[in-house]
């Protein structure tokens, strides 16, 4: 039995979990100079333009918000964003994903916090 087979024979949805940081006072956030909700903040004011330039904007923004999202939850997950041990990318090949999309979005689908559709680039 592969691995991938194991997990769907466990049916193991990780989008049901629930962390809950021992020693207490501990936050799940991580610190980022610019945080998601700024982020949208910034892409709520940009498409309020209607130009054109606002819209690019506003797109950029929504994009580095759910960028930042997704380090958080990696970081709460003890994988931090700039340095994937090989376990990790062990664990991500075993599984069909688009080839089309970032490695930190194929883990959010392998870990199922994101269905594959979602995080997959749109065909054009």
């Amino acid at each position: 039995m592969t691995f991938q087979e194991s997990l769907k024979n466990t049916k193991l949805d990780l989008s049901k979990i629930i962390i809950i940081p021992s020693g207490g006072g501990t936050s799940l956030n991580y610190d980022f100079d610019i945080n998601p909700r700024d982020f949208l903040k910034y892409a709520k004011e940009d498409i309020s333009t209607k130009e054109s330039r606002g819209i690019i904007n506003s797109i950029s923004n929504a994009k580095r918000a759910i960028d930042c999202q997704i380090d958080t939850v990696l970081h709460n997950l003890g994988i931090e964003y700039h340095k994937i041990p090989k376990s990790v990318e062990t664990f991500v090949k075993c599984f069909d994903l688009a080839n089309d999309t970032s490695f930190k979005s194929k883990l959010i689908s392998a870990l199922n916090l994101a269905p594959n559709f979602l995080v997959r680039k749109p065909e054009l």
